[in-house]
Order: C-alpha cells, then sequence, then structure tokens
C-alpha cells in the first residue's frame, strides 16, 4: 500500500491518453462555440450599422425640414446620393457625394445653390462659400458624424424627406447597385436578397439600413 502511494506521488503530468481526450473535448467544444460566437459577431455589427444609418435618416430628414423652412423644396422628382468618406491617418475626412436627379432641387437660396453635378466637403472647412447642395449636405453629416473617418453612405430624397439610408464601413467609395435594396420611385422594398442574412450584401459588407429591409 505505502509503495503504491508513493507511486502516486512520484507520477507527474498526464498520460498521452488523457491529453488525447482533453484535446477532443476542446475540440468538440470549439466547433460548436465558434460559429455561434462568429454570428453573435455579425448581427452585433449589423445591429451596429443599422443605428448608424437611422441616426443618418433623421439628420437628412431634419437638413430637408430646415431647407423646407428657408424656402426650399424639392420637386417631384426622387433622387438617390451615394456619399463616400475618406481619411488618411489624422488627416481631415473628406465626404463626396455623388450628383443628385436632374430637376429634383430648383431654386435653392433663390438659385445660389444648384444641385445636379454632385460636390464634396473637407472636414473642418468653412462652408459659407459652399455653392452645391450635394456639398451642403456633405457638410452636415460631416458635422454630426466626425467620428465616422472612412465608409459609405446611401440616401434616398423625396418631397423633402429622407425615405432611405444605407450605411457601411466595409467601402469607402460609392456602394455598387447590387449591394443595397433596390429602390423604386424613392422608396425601398419590402424585403431584398441578402447574401443569406439580413446586412449582408451580394460581396459580403456589412450595411445597415433604415427603414431596416428583411431578408427576402
Amino acid at each position: 500500500m505505502i509503495k503504491k502511494l508513493h507511486a502516486a506521488r512520484a507520477r507527474k503530468g498526464f498520460t498521452l491518453v488523457e491529453l488525447i481526450v482533453v484535446i477532443a473535448i476542446i475540440g468538440v467544444l470549439a466547433a460548436i462555440l465558434v460559429p455561434t460566437m462568429m454570428g453573435i459577431v455579425v448581427k452585433a455589427r449589423v445591429s451596429s450599422a443599422n443605428s448608424t444609418a437611422a441616426n443618418i435618416q433623421k439628420l437628412v430628414d431634419l437638413f430637408m425640414l430646415q431647407a423646407d423652412g428657408n424656402g426650399d423644396r424639392m420637386s417631384g422628382t426622387p433622387t438617390v446620393l451615394k456619399i463616400s468618406i475618406k481619411s488618411s491617418g489624422s488627416s481631415a475626412a473628406v465626404w463626396e457625394s455623388t450628383a443628385a436627379a436632374a430637376g429634383s432641387f430648383p431654386d435653392w437660396h433663390g438659385g445660389t445653390v444648384t444641385w445636379g453635378t454632385g460636390g464634396s466637403y473637407t472636414e473642418n472647412t468653412d462652408t459659407k462659400s459652399i455653392t452645391k447642395g450635394e456639398a451642403l449636405l456633405c457638410a452636415a453629416l460631416c458635422d454630426e458624424f466626425s467620428n465616422i473617418r472612412s465608409g459609405s453612405i446611401v440616401v434616398a430624397l423625396k418631397g423633402n424627406k429622407c425615405t432611405f439610408a444605407a450605411f457601411t464601413t466595409s467601402v469607402n467609395s460609392a456602394l455598387d447597385d447590387a449591394e443595397f435594396p433596390t429602390l423604386t420611385d424613392g422608396e425601398p422594398p419590402q424585403s431584398f436578397a441578402w447574401n443569406n442574412e439580413t446586412g449582408i450584401s451580394a460581396s459580403g459588407y456589412i450595411i445597415g439600413t433604415a427603414p431596416q429591409v428583411p431578408l427576402a
């Protein structure tokens, strides 16, 4: 008996069989937990992008409401703007918008502000000399969302309201039409053929939308 106790005390570490069993158990747990955790992370990123898109929609609505108060209104022509945000290191971010549809914003500020040629705004620059409507909108967005240093935004405007907004940090150039829900007459669809999961585009980008467009 005493010899057995001494032998037990002298024994160190694990046997090969015990190590194999432990490794097998860890492998099974990883196979179960990793996909689940990855799914949770993706859903959290989509939720965050949806929240940003909703805030962008509200800001653009406020921009259009203030314009309406100044007597500046849209025509009956809806338009979609694609805005890119780029910055390098600590340099100022540049917000650049595609052109609004021709005739959608007639005679803004008595004709001193025009739309239809696109425009850009560099962070922290004076807005007093801006004469392009797209650049003014970029300036308003930049002022409110200065924490965004890179990304892409899509906004749909109709009747002096923002009917749709999309946001992603995956790219800092204008999004291809296939990446976000197809808009009809400035309105989003009831659903969209996302890439197997709501908020994941055909190219795998995480895209937030407001209103949220579910998987078709």
